[in-house]
């Protein structure tokens, strides 16, 4: 646990360290109608930085039975009071590491 409760309202206040996006580059495969529900998966993949990652996604359209657009994304750690990017501990960046399982393993060079 990364904090509980005090920090998911920390979060949604624009307090403390959280994450930002800042890029993200799109590619729109086929179009999408309403109606229509998308499964929209998400897989982290970290830099050599400590204050970024990669995060790569894949929206899925169930009407279509097709990937209907995939991005690709960085996501910053972002201290909100002192409004600059940082590092967020060891805790958060273990928490990262155990999600994104053995794959994080094997890439050599790593923080931890």
């Amino acid at each position: 646990m990364l904090g509980g409760k005090e920090r998911v309202d920390a979060m949604l206040a624009g307090k403390g360290v959280s994450l930002i996006l800042k890029s993200i580059s799109i590619n729109f495969r086929r179009p999408v109608t309403f109606p229509d529900t998308l499964l929209v998966g998400h897989k982290a993949k970290v830099s050599s930085s400590r204050t970024e990652f990669q995060l790569n996604s894949v929206l899925y359209s169930y009407a279509q039975q097709k990937v209907v657009a995939d991005a690709e994304g960085v996501v910053v750690w972002y201290d909100y009071d002192r409004l600059k990017k940082c590092d967020p501990g060891d805790v958060a960046w273990r928490a990262l590491r155990d999600c994104m399982g053995a794959e994080y393993k094997e890439d050599v060079g790593r923080p931890f």
